[in-house]
């Protein structure tokens, strides 16, 4: 396991002057804080520093120069509905390994329920943010796409707990894997 996979991602976003940067700790165990990090510059320099070598989502899936600049910066781009795809697929996975296996005495085991997953990130209408975070729009826009990605990273934490607390599950690892990001076009395009 690669420790770029279990370190935080970088949402990006941006207005006319400023650029929001959040960091996601996606570590696939129990955080009492998944956001870890807040920068709203205008600084080029710092915005480069913030994103060096992380992996980061890009608001909306925006594209211009600045954006560009820095997923030059990034480690990749993260493509948010192929990533939800490839967790209903290892959920998939895990869940019919579930049902094939049988208990010691040979019996079909019980059904388990996994998290259901969140729909697509909707860009034109975010979730709410907590009380007392400021009225700016950047920010709060910034806030409401990261505290949906620490949602999806407990989800996955959820499902890694299952998986590894289940011999017949963890077949042999019972490491709790990264979520399974996948990673856009090399130019940042998401779909």
């Amino acid at each position: 396991m690669n420790s770029a996979d279990m370190s935080a991602i970088a949402v990006v976003n941006r207005d006319a002057d400023m650029m929001a940067i959040w960091h996601v700790a996606v570590e696939p165990v129990a955080q009492t804080a998944r956001l870890c990090g807040a920068w709203v510059t205008g600084d080029v320099d710092v915005q480069h520093k913030v994103v060096a070598a992380r992996n980061i989502v890009v608001f909306g899936g925006q594209s211009n120069d600045r954006i560009m600049d820095l997923i030059a910066h990034a480690r990749g781009v993260i493509d948010l509905k192929a990533t939800l795809v490839a967790i209903e697929q290892n959920l998939g996975a895990i869940n019919d390994i579930h049902r094939a296996s049988r208990t010691p005495k040979g019996n079909p085991r019980a059904p388990l329920t996994w998290p259901a997953l969140p729909p697509m990130l909707d860009w034109g209408a975010m979730p709410s943010v907590p009380a007392g975070v400021v009225e700016d729009p950047l920010i709060r826009s910034t806030i409401a796409a990261s505290r949906w990605i620490a949602d999806l990273a407990d989800l996955w934490s959820a499902i890694e707990t299952i998986r590894t607390s289940r011999p017949h599950l963890a077949g042999g690892n019972p490491v709790a894997t990264p979520l399974p990001f996948v990673m856009a076009a090399s130019n940042g395009a998401t779909a």
